[in-house]
């Protein structure tokens, strides 16, 4: 099982992937063809598991790297998206289904940090959540981030897109903010706001609809 190391970096293997580091960057590697495995029912569910974190990671690392107030330059918002979403309840895939680009819907952590969480929920197939103004500072950012998979049968692994979107709050209020209804898919509004030398954030998951 990968763990994080002092640095910040997974340090071990995780299903047939091995993490290490070398020189201050994360290398990802396949397992040995030599490595000798148990293949127990236990070893395939964490494997299946950390293979759809890292594809819903390659859906959302433009969204997603500025999201984790605890990413460095040696721990990067990879490692964080990682560790933040080993914790969740697996989500099994196929390694074929993997290298094909697909994945399952999840509600993953997309944001980690230190700005009030947004209380998200799905109400009749729309996303909303109440804005508190002393939460709030003019200029802060309110981002929107939706991944929408493909037409395919429930629980099927599919293809899937992501995007995101920033509005510019500037005059915070109490109000409720409420999308249109949406198609089946995962989303979340994120609250954020520009620092010095980094963004502070809400921490969210996301929500399925």
């Amino acid at each position: 099982m990968s763990k994080i190391n002092k640095n910040g970096f997974l340090s071990g293997h995780t299903g047939d992937l091995v993490h290490r580091e070398v020189k201050g960057k994360q290398i990802v590697q396949a397992m040995p063809s030599h490595y000798h495995d148990a293949n127990t029912a236990s070893q395939q569910k964490q494997r299946s598991g950390m293979r759809n974190i890292m594809a819903f990671y390659r859906l959302l690392k433009e969204a997603i790297k500025e999201q984790f107030e605890e990413a460095t330059p040696l721990r990067r918002a990879y490692n964080c998206f990682i560790h933040h979403n080993l914790l969740q309840p697996s989500v099994a895939l196929k390694k074929q289904d993997f290298e094909q680009g697909l994945c399952l819907l999840a509600p993953y952590a997309v944001s980690h940090g230190s700005l009030p969480s947004l209380d998200v929920e799905a109400v009749e197939g729309c996303v909303q959540f109440q804005m508190k103004s002393e939460e709030w500072k003019s200029g802060d950012i309110l981002r929107w981030i939706q991944i929408v998979p493909a037409p395919a049968d429930d629980n099927s692994p599919t293809f899937m897109t992501a995007s995101f979107r920033d509005e510019i709050i500037n005059n915070p209020e109490d109000k409720s903010i409420k999308t249109e209804s949406l198609a089946h898919g995962a989303y979340s509004f994120i609250h954020m706001r520009d620092m010095k030398d980094k963004k502070w954030v809400s921490s969210q998951q996301l929500i399925i609809i």
